[in-house]
C-alpha cells in the first residue's frame, strides 16, 4: 500500500483537483455566459384523440368541419410549445426556405389551428394553414430568452407521431423535447451528495487522529476525490439544468 501511495498519490490528488476545477469552471461559464450559447428554439407537444374511427353504431352522430363536405372519421387535438432558453431567435435567423412549419405526414389533414398564448404581444406569433391542409407556417418577429407560444391544433392523425415541427436556423437548431419539462433536477444529485459530504467530513479527522503515516496520506487522497465528486456532481446538475429544456412561466400548461 504505501508503494502504491508513493508511486499514484500524488497522481490521484492532482487529477481529483482538476476534476474540481474543470467542472466548476465549465458549470460558472455555462450559467453565467447564456449569450456564448448555440441558438436552440424547444418544440414539444401533447396529443389528444378525441374521436377515433367514428364507429356506425352511432348513426344519427355525424362529425363535420368547415370546408371539409365528407364526415370526419378521426378527430384529435394536438398543443404545441414552443420556446427560446438561453438564447434569442429572430425571423431573421431562419434559413431561407427553412421557416417553422408544422407539417402533417401521411393522410392527416390539418382542420384549424391558433395561437393560444404568447409571452408577450409584441412576439407577433401567428400562423397560417396551407390551403392543401399538410401543414402550418409559424411565424414571429422575436423570441426573447425564455419567450415562447403556445399553439393548438386540430387534425385528422390518430397520433402524436404524424404532426411534426421542422425549420432550419442558421447557426441553430430546433429540438424536440421531451414532454416532461418538470422533471425534479436536484433529487438524485442531492441524494449522491448528502453522503459525500458526510464522508468528506469524517475523513479529516481519520487522518489526523491516527498518528499512521499511511492512513493520513490515504485518508488525504480521499478527502481530495470526494471533495472533487461533489463538485462533479454539483456541477452536472447545474450544466444539466442549464441545458435541460422547461416550459416559460407565461405558457406553461
Amino acid at each position: 500500500m504505501e508503494q502504491i501511495l508513493e508511486q499514484y498519490g500524488t497522481l490521484i490528488t492532482i487529477f481529483s483537483m482538476a476534476v474540481t476545477v474543470i467542472t466548476s469552471l465549465t458549470a460558472i461559464y455555462l450559467w453565467f455566459n447564456p449569450s456564448k450559447a448555440r441558438k436552440r428554439l424547444f418544440v414539444t407537444s401533447r396529443h389528444l384523440n378525441l374521436i377515433h374511427e367514428k364507429s356506425d353504431s352511432f348513426p344519427d352522430i355525424s362529425i363535420s368541419f368547415k370546408g371539409i363536405g365528407e364526415t370526419l372519421q378521426n378527430v384529435s387535438v394536438t398543443t404545441f410549445w414552443i420556446w427560446c432558453q438561453n438564447s434569442d431567435i429572430t425571423k431573421a435567423d431562419f434559413a431561407k426556405n427553412g421557416s417553422l412549419k408544422i407539417q402533417a405526414e401521411e393522410d392527416a389533414e390539418i382542420l384549424s389551428c391558433s395561437v393560444i398564448r404568447q409571452s408577450h404581444e409584441g412576439n407577433a406569433v401567428c400562423v397560417q394553414r396551407s390551403q392543401d391542409r399538410k401543414q402550418i407556417s409559424v411565424s414571429f418577429d422575436h423570441l426573447n430568452e425564455n419567450e415562447g407560444a403556445e399553439i393548438r391544433v386540430f387534425h385528422t392523425a390518430r397520433s402524436n407521431g404524424l404532426l411534426n415541427a421542422t425549420g432550419k436556423i442558421r447557426g441553430g437548431e430546433i429540438v424536440q423535447a421531451p414532454n416532461s419539462l418538470r422533471r425534479k433536477h436536484y433529487v438524485v444529485p442531492s441524494i449522491i451528495t448528502i453522503p459525500l459530504i458526510l464522508i468528506s467530513l469524517a475523513i479529516p479527522f481519520a487522518r489526523y487522529l491516527d498518528q499512521n503515516e499511511t492512513v493520513k496520506q490515504v485518508a488525504e487522497i480521499f478527502l481530495y476525490a470526494f471533495v472533487g465528486l461533489q463538485w462533479l456532481v454539483w456541477g452536472t446538475l447545474i450544466i444539466r439544468i442549464y441545458l435541460s429544456p422547461v416550459i416559460p412561466t407565461a405558457i406553461a400548461p
